[in-house]
């Protein structure tokens, strides 16, 4: 099947799993384009459908945005470079885009997936996705994923202010007070490759809860 209809949007920081996440991409989406926004030192890939952009701003949320901008084709899709995710699993969310959704999500916590998640994560994420479904009445099975797609026209809608890792959030509570239509699918996860970046998550699950109630009532 080919894939020029998409754009795969990889933020990363000092990433070792990025060259063969990018790979794994690229066997499994034949002919897609891949923009990978970076901070450090990774190993860059010669082929001429990956394009890599050193990031002007700090923040996982300003690489996603500063990906989307260069973005050209009509279906954007996100993967962490972390190695927790499965490449192949963009072909599920790619599919429900195609079929109608406007953002498709992929769903860690839907079966094994959730396995390679410590306890205290698995909890922090389950109710970090209740609260978002209930403040939005919705139905995303996994608010806090890494990987999804998204129709590329609906982004001149959304209006981000956030830089950092909430940015998931905002994008999430965007697509819901437009009235977007959401989509999900279960998707496998792996423990991460490499150190992870992410100290107080316990401070970041409170963050979570206070910001999915004002993206709620954002004006």
């Amino acid at each position: 099947m080919d894939y020029s209809d998409t754009t795969v949007v990889i933020p990363a920081k000092d990433e070792p799993a990025l060259a063969p996440i990018i790979r794994k991409i690229l066997k499994a989406l034949p002919s897609c384009r891949i923009i990978v926004v970076y901070l450090g030192t990774v190993g860059k890939l010669s082929n001429r459908n990956v394009v890599f952009i050193r990031q002007r701003s700090r923040g996982y949320g300003a690489a996603i945005r500063e990906g989307y901008s260069a973005a050209k084709t009509g279906i954007v899709a996100n993967i962490d470079a972390d190695g927790t995710y499965e490449p192949m699993d963009l072909r599920k969310v790619i599919a429900l885009v195609r079929k109608g959704a406007d953002m498709a999500i992929g769903n860690r916590l839907a079966g094994a997936g959730k396995r390679a998640m410590d306890s205290y994560l698995l909890l922090g994420n389950t109710l970090a996705t209740l609260t978002f479904n209930i403040m939005f009445m919705k139905r995303i099975g996994d608010s806090q994923s890494g990987l999804w797609a998204m129709r590329r026209d609906i982004i001149r809608d959304l209006h981000f202010n956030e830089t950092g890792m909430i940015f998931r959030t905002e994008l999430n509570a965007e697509v819901a007070n437009h009235g977007y239509r959401f989509a999900k699918v279960p998707i496998k996860y792996y423990e991460r490759i490499g150190a992870s970046k992410f100290n107080n998550k316990f401070y970041y699950g409170f963050y979570i809860f206070a910001k999915t109630i004002m993206f709620r009532f954002k004006s």
